[in-house]
């Protein structure tokens, strides 16, 4: 399916600014390692994520709002998942995915988190922030009959970040839970039959 796309691309109509974004939320997080608030993470997600389907989208030359603000929510909803799926391994990489504010607001520490030390409160924390990747995620896909056929294929990530925050619902916001660390074994199928139907 990434093929067909890759087909479709033409290099040479790409926005500079966009790679710019690529480079620059990485040259301002990496150094901190944290995030001082949820809106600075969405900020990140999109600059990081987002940014990469608004470069997909020039590649197809589809010039689309509609396809723009569905990356925009689809990249802040991956990118904000993507934090809560490296949780378990922030001592290993030195980082703090749970931003600063709701760490205070729910009475953790940075420790807490590097420890990997599970509590009702760092469940109610992940609570927090998996509910608005998932706001992130239904905004793309309420969106669909409006993308251009031709580009739902780029949008396809959506499926594996729904499957997860579809598993951490399960294990009760348990970001530390076990099954988590898993493959899934469904996600896959759930992939090709959106591809199937054309949507994401």
């Amino acid at each position: 399916m990434y093929h067909s796309i890759l087909l479709q691309y033409n290099f040479t109509k790409l926005s500079k600014h966009h790679f710019l974004n690529l480079i620059s939320c990485r040259k301002q997080y990496l150094p901190q390692n944290y995030f001082n608030n949820l809106e600075d993470l969405e900020k990140y997600a999109e600059k990081s994520m987002s940014s990469v389907y608004y470069l997909i989208f020039e590649g197809m030359d589809i010039r689309n709002i509609h396809a723009d603000h569905a990356a925009s929510h689809l990249g802040k909803a991956q990118g904000i998942t993507q934090q809560l799926r490296i949780a378990p391994f922030a001592k290993q990489l030195n980082t703090i995915p749970i931003p600063q504010d709701l760490l205070i607001k729910h009475n953790l520490s940075q420790e807490d988190i590097l420890r990997g030390k599970s509590s009702k409160n760092l469940k109610e924390c992940v609570y927090e922030i998996a509910s608005r990747a998932y706001q992130h995620l239904m905004k793309a896909r309420s969106l669909l009959q409006k993308v251009p056929a031709k580009g739902r294929d780029a949008l396809l990530p959506a499926v594996p970040v729904y499957n997860y925050l579809d598993r951490l619902q399960k294990v009760d916001y348990e970001i530390l839970h076990p099954d988590l660390q898993k493959k899934s074994r469904m996600w896959l199928f759930h992939l090709w039959i959106s591809h199937f139907q054309n949507k994401y």
